[in-house]
């Protein structure tokens, strides 16, 4: 009886665990997405000379591309558990 409740214990740290490392990729995702895109509009600028005018597309299209990836990994794979 004791050792099923340690094993028992076990799975649940793994779990909350599984689910800590599901939300922490969650946030990179979301960094990496939003800097490749401001630095994409950067880099642009830079070699074109239209300073800001790519850096505020970068941003902003990187800003929506990072908010969708965050909805579609929180959001989407939720979808079909039961609450």
């Amino acid at each position: 009886m004791r050792r099923e409740k340690g094993l028992r214990s076990i799975r649940d740290d793994e779990e909350r665990v599984q689910g800590y490392l599901r939300f922490t990729t969650v946030g990179i995702q979301f960094v990496v997405v939003f800097g490749a895109f401001l630095g994409l509009g950067y880099w642009l600028d830079a070699k074109w000379k239209t300073s800001p005018y790519l850096i505020l597309a970068g941003t902003l299209i990187g800003g929506t591309a990072a908010f969708y990836t965050l909805y579609r990994e929180v959001f989407g794979k939720t979808r079909g558990r039961k609450r």
